[in-house]
């Protein structure tokens, strides 16, 4: 009997042994790192946390408090996976921890990270609606036709931060085909972009297979899903475009407006509605694994800012051409060209030169630098109008004094 009580007085000592260690620590110090930018909804990120023990080693339980200062709620924690880690040694010369955080709620999160009796100083995580940042405008295509197996095209999609502060964002690139093998910038990830600025994604997209179904290719923005869509239809499944009746002799056609030949883009018509966030153009896929961008058919401008921009793309078209054949990479330029060109097509001179002085500055670079010579550069013409305007000028003073004199 005495024996038994021994055992029993024994076992209680053990089971109790856990209990008295379990968070033995009574004094502190911690401290946190926040992530310096701020987060798109849906957007994960890390808080690093070292918990310093005063005198000798001891466990504790290692949580973390947050509040939102709107939402009165609190950000999710994913990693550890119970949301705090259990009996963890802390010891005299510092314990990390790490918490990875998220939230689906726009708001700015007040938190702080507890051990034992302790707890670190409060720091604050703001997170903002991912529909915040925007899909430019420059960014496309945002349709693809007639495609078929081994070819490609070049994607360009330019991610704005209106905010006055950087924006971190998750991203991510999907397909909902197999057919496809994209290359180029990372497919999915985070990216800190600017205040008030933008950021660039680049992408080729090769057909790898032949197909005759539709599908789409659509870019996700912090929680933000289909932030930007691409539909891609094979050769097979595109609807032809009919071949309009000539108009009568005699007749006028209702489409346009008269004073010259209209630009017509080489692009094939969208086979399904473009994202609200952009007016960029639809693309047919090339043959070639490189994208050509089509050129701008002949216009009759009225001003020197719109022959000055067809100009300017018939350069790139050179410029181009010598690229492609000498092997020089341009895909990254190409997209800024196809823009400009629909630019063009729109009446948007002074828009399209801006974007084709860029593009025509980086391939004269990229020639440059491998040797190839480069092709002439076409008529200023903006001198040329200066000085008709200021002899049409003279001529009308001229006959303005010549008529007075007259009467």
């Amino acid at each position: 009997m005495k024996s038994l009580k021994i055992f029993v007085a024994f076992a209680l000592v053990l089971a109790l042994i856990p209990l008295a260690f379990a968070d033995s620590c009574t004094s502190l110090t911690i401290t946190t790192s926040t992530p310096s930018s701020t987060l798109t909804t849906g957007t994960s990120a890390v808080i690093s946390s070292t918990l310093t023990a005063s005198s000798s080693s001891c466990t504790s339980n290692v949580n973390i408090v947050s509040t939102g200062a709107s939402s009165g709620g609190s950000f999710t924690v994913s990693d550890p996976a119970t949301g705090s880690y259990s009996g963890s040694t802390i010891s005299t010369g510092g314990t990390s921890k790490t918490f990875t955080v998220s939230s689906g709620t726009a708001d700015t999160y007040d938190y702080y990270v507890t051990g034992g009796t302790s707890q670190s100083t409060t720091e604050s995580l703001t997170y903002i609606a991912s529909s915040t940042l925007t899909i430019d405008s420059a960014s496309g295509p945002s349709s693809v036709t007639n495609t078929s197996q081994n070819q490609s095209f070049t994607l360009y999609i330019v991610l704005n931060n209106p905010q006055a502060s950087d924006v971190t964002t998750s991203y991510a690139l999907n397909s909902d085909a197999a057919q496809v093998s994209i290359s180029g910038d990372s497919t999915s990830g985070s990216s800190t972009i600017p205040a008030s600025s933008s950021t660039a994604f680049t992408y080729v997209v090769n057909i790898t297979t032949a197909s005759t179904s539709a599908f789409t290719i659509t870019f996700d923005v912090g929680d933000t899903t289909d932030a930007y869509t691409v539909s891609v239809t094979p050769a097979a499944a595109a609807t032809p475009t009919p071949t309009p009746t000539p108009a009568p002799t005699g007749t006028s056609s209702t489409g346009g407006s008269s004073g010259g030949a209209q630009p017509v883009s080489s692009a094939t018509p969208a086979a399904s509605t473009a994202p609200s966030t952009s007016s960029t153009p639809s693309v047919t896929a090339s043959s070639t694994p490189q994208p050509s961008v089509p050129p701008v058919a002949s216009i009759s401008p009225a001003n020197a800012e719109a022959r000055a921009a067809v100009d300017a793309s018939g350069y790139s078209r050179q410029l181009l051409d010598k690229a492609n054949a000498a092997g020089i990479d341009v895909s990254d330029i190409e997209p800024r060209i196809l823009t400009a060109n629909e630019l063009i097509q729109q009446g948007k001179y002074s828009e399209a030169q801006a974007l084709l002085d860029e593009a025509n500055s980086a391939l004269e670079s990229r020639l440059s630098a491998a040797g190839v010579p480069l092709p002439a550069k076409p008529l200023d013409w903006t001198p040329i109008v200066i000085v008709v305007a200021a002899i049409l000028l003279v001529v009308g003073a001229w006959f303005a004094t010549t008529a007075g004199k007259k009467r």
